[in-house]
C-alpha cells in the first residue's frame, strides 16, 4: 500500500492518497499539486487586482483633496 500526505499552507488544504500502485499515487498527488497551485495563483491575482484598485481609488482621493485646497 502506497500513499502521499499533500499540503498547502496557503490554501490551508490537506489531502491523504492512498493506492496500491505507486505510478498511480504519484500522478495524482501531482495532478492535486498542479490544481493548487493554479488556484494558488489565481487567488494571489485577485488579491493584487483588489490592492491595484485600492491604490487607486487612495490616489484619487488625495488628488480630489489637492484640487479642492487651491
Amino acid at each position: 500500500m502506497w500513499q502521499i500526505e499533500l499540503r498547502h499552507e496557503g490554501l490551508n488544504k490537506y489531502r491523504l492518497i492512498r493506492g496500491n500502485d505507486k505510478y498511480v499515487i504519484e500522478q495524482k498527488a501531482a495532478a492535486q499539486r498542479a490544481a493548487w497551485d493554479e488556484m494558488w495563483q489565481k487567488r494571489l491575482e485577485k488579491q493584487n487586482k483588489a490592492s491595484e484598485k485600492q491604490s487607486k481609488i487612495q490616489e484619487a482621493l488625495e488628488r480630489s483633496k489637492q484640487a479642492l485646497r487651491l
